[in-house]
């Protein structure tokens, strides 16, 4: 892998991770286009995910360095049998943690029996951004802003977390689905797009895991160091810009950009998987 493409990858990465167009989408057809090794391209996914997990701390921080206090607060509770359960960030914990189940099995499931692999070619990315640009298309028109992590139930965390499971379908967004999902929910704006992107800490480190658990079986990374530290900074720095920029939008409502790119982009694959 050449340094350029490593800059593409990087940036395709930390851009299409939280924007809701779809990383592993993104990543099937920037890989297509490069003709990147299976080797090189897994190896360097380990890099981008970590990459991206550092975006969202780097945002959130405060909120992540809270909810970590509150994890040893919990567990101090459950072992003295008492304490405030309803506190926002201990509620928001808890929510999390729900939300993260299903990911973790459909995850588990999805790589045991490689449905991953199997599923990662054009024709099923573009079907699944066209799915995404109905998501996002819906979420300008919902309206409700009635919870938050003071109110919101675990129940709805659940509903969360299985869109979040769906989006492991390459092409259908994490972000878009679980925002999707959060604001269906009666999520407040800035409390439903906090959650999706707190919520990709554990799917973002677990793929991280799971692909760096599979270099070492095989052999390692077998790929030169500068291309790593490109597509590295690369990622990080434009996860950190498309978080900040999706905040923005979403609070415009002005989620219909990426309905219109979606459909397009899905549409092109969908067609290119047809004649090639």
């Amino acid at each position: 892998m050449s340094v350029w493409e490593a800059l593409i990858m990087g940036l395709v990465q930390g851009l299409t991770e939280f924007l809701p167009v779809s990383s592993s989408g993104h990543l099937v057809i920037f890989g297509e286009i490069l003709n990147l090794q299976i080797e090189d391209g897994n190896a360097f996914s380990v890099l981008l995910h970590v990459a991206t997990f550092l975006s969202v701390c780097f945002i959130y921080y405060k909120d992540i360095i809270e909810l970590i206090k509150e994890f040893f607060l919990m567990i101090g509770d459950i072992f003295r049998g008492k304490g405030d359960w309803n506190r926002p960030y201990r509620r928001m914990l808890i929510m999390l943690i729900i939300a993260t189940v299903p990911a973790v099995v459909v995850g588990l499931i999805f790589k045991v029996f490689g449905i991953d692999a199997m599923l990662s070619n054009l024709l099923v990315v573009g079907l699944m951004l066209l799915v995404t640009a109905v998501l996002m298309y819906f979420v300008d028109h919902c309206n409700t802003n009635r919870y938050d992590a003071s109110n919101a139930t675990y129940k709805s965390s659940l509903a969360v977390g299985l869109a979040q499971a769906c989006a492991l379908m390459p092409g259908l967004s994490r972000s878009g689905s679980t925002i999707t999902a959060a604001r269906a929910a009666g999520y407040k704006k800035e409390f439903a797009i906090k959650f999706s992107f707190l919520m990709s800490l554990p799917a973002i480190l677990g793929a991280a895991v799971l692909e760096g658990a599979g270099l070492v079986m095989d052999g390692g990374f077998a790929i030169d160091a500068l291309p790593l530290v490109v597509g590295f900074i690369a990622a990080a720095v434009s996860g950190i810009l498309a978080i900040k920029f999706l905040i923005n939008l979403l609070n415009k409502n002005r989620f219909y950009v990426f309905s219109i790119y979606c459909s397009i982009v899905g549409l092109i694959c969908i067609i290119f998987s047809i004649i090639r």
